[in-house]
């Protein structure tokens, strides 16, 4: 399973999904100033500089197969983003 969007602003439901593979990776880039937040749910908030995104910050989570999680970006003003959400069954 991959879902991408391109050139976000502002908050954005990327959506519910349930896992195929036992670990969730969402890779995250954006430009402008300060942070991005990303959330999983139910796994939790986590910041991200986006001075340090660069081409595509990893993030990885263990879901577990079977499981289901909702991925949300919050962005601030003055930023752009995107995301890709991605499964594989080995992390790193």
């Amino acid at each position: 399973m991959i879902d991408t969007v391109d050139d976000q602003q502002g908050s954005s439901f990327l959506g519910v999904f349930t896992a195929e593979e036992r670990f969730a990776f969402v890779y995250v880039t954006c430009s402008g100033p300060g942070n991005i937040d990303l959330v999983v749910k139910p796994l939790g908030t986590y910041q991200l500089d986006c001075d340090q995104t660069g081409a595509g910050s990893p993030n990885q989570f263990e879901v577990g197969i079977g499981a289901s999680y909702a991925v949300t970006i919050n962005g601030r003003d003055g930023q752009t983003w995107a995301a890709t959400i991605a499964e594989s069954d080995t992390g790193n």
